[in-house]
């Protein structure tokens, strides 16, 4: 769950028209005692994701244990499920064929999403107005157009009066919206990278 959790609150999104920088969320969220909430929204989430089994799939907070099983000969993923035992499966890049999970270390598993971020935020871009302001306030902090700057411009947005334009209700309303969007399935690493260059 701590690595999990680690992953959602780091996996920072800047796309061109609409930004989803949930690093500095967090820290937005838990400055104005929000930390209650936006733990949840994130523990949500991970309760929430998709493990795929040759029987069926099984939600992460229906399961005891995820266990990564190596050997020399083979290395297989399983979980516990009401004390069944089951391997745990991944799809491929293009979710049309499913095999079994194999990796040595939590690293080599991913957190997909089934629809992209950029398509979740694209698609409701009209319903995230609060989003959309604080798009605008790291553009024009950030020195430069990329990632590191925009996380840099996060941290002095923070120490800015201009927080007062945000209505952290309606962020709140924006987030669940999102939240009630987001499909999330464990999958082998190399895949989602895949899926990612298509």
């Amino acid at each position: 769950m701590a690595n999990f959790t680690f992953r959602m609150i780091t996996q920072d999104r800047f796309y061109g028209e609409l930004f989803f920088p949930v690093s500095y969320l967090k820290r937005y969220m838990h400055r104005n005692g929000q930390d209650k909430y936006f733990n949840k929204w994130v523990s949500d989430q991970i309760n929430d994701i998709n493990i795929l089994c040759a029987n069926g799939t099984h939600k992460f907070k229906d399961i005891s244990e995820l266990k990564l099983e190596v050997s020399k000969e083979y290395s297989e993923v399983t979980i516990t499920v009401k004390d069944n035992n089951k391997i745990v499966y991944s799809a491929n890049a293009y979710n049309d064929e499913f095999f079994p999970l194999s990796s040595n270390s939590l690293k080599r598993i991913a957190i997909d999403h089934i629809h992209p971020m950029k398509k979740i935020l694209m698609d409701n871009i009209k319903m995230l107005p609060q989003l959309g302001i604080i798009t605008g306030q790291l553009k024009a902090i950030a020195q430069k157009a990329n990632a590191k700057e925009f996380k840099a411009a996060g941290t002095v947005l923070l120490n800015q009066p201009l927080l007062n334009q945000i209505d952290i209700e309606l962020l709140k309303i924006e987030l669940d919206l999102i939240k009630s969007n987001t499909k999330l399935q464990l999958m082998d690493k190399i895949e989602n990278l895949k899926k990612r260059a298509n």
